[in-house]
């Protein structure tokens, strides 16, 4: 199964929900997975996640409103309604489209197994890296906005998303250029959206000592991916109630692979990603 997120959405809700809140809210974690969470949430994300244009945010005491906002911007997760009186909820979406600097063709893409993906074909060399820890290449492709996006076959299925994120971290810091090749790789057309069970619980203190936990969260992720370009579509919203808790060669993607994007001006990725064949459509548009 894929696992698709972006590092900023999750902190621009909690952003939103802290200013709910009110004064120096620091939130504490109940589970190994808000720990990790919370170790990337640190002021230099904090900050990050309140400049990145693509992202909108939102908070309010009335579900309704937040759903509506969801609804709006194309997303089907809702959530329920709160019955503490004193609760409230917010909500992050994250919406970039970058397309490539050249545009690909569309070419069939052949798997080990025999299968057939519709796939992109770019014939127009791009920078391709070794990381001297595995034979398979991690591709770059820059993009019209000047973010880039890189992708390589994943070599094992990360554990979650903070494990994806460590390993694109691991590849980062060892890659060495290699030489320009063309690439293949599949189209992708994703849409995976349930609840975030582990971020449920996740809780902080006001300075007037008000308690407060997360009692609901959900999230709904879009990859679209084709010759034009890939769009990474990203909602959270949750509940917050008062209370305790050289010579041309082909590089071929035809695996599970690892698919992110960088901004200069980001610390994080902007999306990462892992994406298995369930999900290699070709999308209607993007």
């Amino acid at each position: 199964m894929s696992i698709i997120f972006s590092p900023y959405t999750i902190p621009a809700g909690l952003n939103e929900a802290s200013k709910f809140i009110g004064g120096d809210v620091r939130w504490a974690y109940e589970n190994s997975m808000q720990e990790k969470l919370l170790k990337i949430y640190g002021p230099t994300v904090k900050e990050e996640a309140g400049f990145i244009p693509e992202i909108e945010s939102i908070a309010s005491k009335d579900v309704g409103e937040i759903n509506r906002f969801l609804r709006e911007r194309g997303f089907n997760i809702q959530l329920d309604p709160i019955q503490d009186p004193r609760g409230f909820a917010a909500a992050a979406v994250l919406k970039a489209l970058l397309e490539w600097e050249t545009k690909g063709g569309k070419h069939p893409l052949s798997t080990p197994d025999g299968k057939t993906y519709p796939g992109v074909l770019m014939k127009k060399k791009v920078s391709c890296f070794g990381t001297g820890t595995s034979h398979h290449s991690v591709i770059r492709i820059p993009t019209k906005s000047g973010d880039l996006v890189y992708m390589t076959v994943a070599e094992k299925v990360p554990a979650d998303e903070f494990e994806l994120l460590d390993k694109i971290r691991q590849l980062e810091e060892r890659v060495f250029f290699r030489d320009h090749v063309e690439v293949l790789f599949p189209m992708v057309d994703l849409d995976i959206q349930g609840n975030l069970e582990w971020l449920q619980g996740m809780w902080t203190v006001s300075e007037k000592d008000q308690p407060w936990f997360i009692s609901q969260a959900l999230r709904q992720t879009k990859l679209r991916m084709n010759e034009v370009g890939v769009k990474i579509e990203e909602a959270i919203a949750f509940s917050v109630m008062r209370g305790g808790p050289s010579q041309t060669r082909r590089v071929i993607i035809n695996e599970p692979f690892l698919i992110w994007a960088t901004r200069h001006t980001l610390t994080l990725p902007l999306f990462a990603g892992y994406v298995t064949p369930e999900d290699w459509k070709e999308p209607a548009e993007l």
